[in-house]
């Protein structure tokens, strides 16, 4: 909980953090997730890491706090820390939701990737 006041007062306290702007929505267990201007999200990302990483050592010092963060368009559960967009396996579920859609827009949300890899597989179907 220390972790979570720390990042809110940054993202609309601290004007000199990469957090500045963001906006925390939800708060589970041991996971915060926040919204972030897409240019500034990887800054956004490992300053959360850092955040959580030194609230943790105040209250466990003699235990690793190691973190993990993944950028994506769309919330995903089970979605693994993976840098940006997340690059993984589809399921042929998400896959043939992709290549349904109307427009690459509605191809990035039923298939939770970003435009040039929904464009790719939506190309792949036409060659």
């Amino acid at each position: 909980k220390k972790a979570l006041y720390e990042v809110v007062r940054e993202c609309y306290v601290d004007c000199d953090t990469a957090l500045f702007g963001c906006r925390p929505f939800a708060f589970i267990h041991d996971e915060i997730i926040i919204e972030a201007p897409e240019g500034r999200a990887e800054a956004a990302a490992k300053r959360l890491e850092q955040v959580m990483s030194e609230c943790m050592k105040v209250y466990t010092p003699d235990l690793p706090a190691d973190t993990d963060s993944g950028i994506m368009r769309r919330w995903r559960k089970g979605a693994e820390g993976s840098g940006i967009w997340e690059d993984r396996d589809l399921t042929e579920k998400e896959i043939k939701a992709i290549k349904e859609a109307d427009s690459v827009w509605a191809a990035c949300v039923a298939g939770g990737v970003e435009p040039n890899r929904a464009e790719e597989i939506r190309n792949a179907e036409a060659a």
